[in-house]
């Protein structure tokens, strides 16, 4: 079985450390930024999931989502925020779900895993 890769956007420096260490001990592959212009000048491959933070310099999660839905339509993600509001994500988006900061680790991977799950891809 092949190893998850996951695409971390975060602008707190320290949760994204602390998240792509939980993540990666969890034994996913992680590529993680602090700025989604950076990210998709950078990534050339689809992940299999992309957490992303709401607040972001420059683009937003919502605006970052819709440039990498561009790239993979069916690609799962985790929008993190403690601002977001579930009516913000947008209508039918497959394999998307809001976390609101703070949250609990067991939430946060238990999110992580349904989504990965929801989102096999051939």
């Amino acid at each position: 079985m092949s190893q998850h890769s996951i695409l971390l956007i975060e602008n707190d420096p320290g949760l994204l450390e602390m998240l792509s260490l939980i993540l990666e001990q969890e034994g996913y592959r992680v590529s993680h930024y602090t700025c989604a212009e950076h990210a998709l000048r950078i990534e050339s491959e689809s992940p299999d999931l992309a957490i992303l933070d709401y607040r972001l310099p420059g683009m937003d999660g919502l605006a970052l989502l819709e440039q990498l839905r561009f790239r993979s339509p069916t690609l799962p993600a985790l929008i993190i925020s403690s601002e977001c509001r579930p009516e913000s994500l947008p209508c039918g988006a497959p394999s998307t779900r809001l976390l609101r900061k703070p949250f609990v680790y067991a939430t946060f991977m238990a999110s992580v895993a349904d989504l990965l799950k929801s989102g096999v891809r051939p």
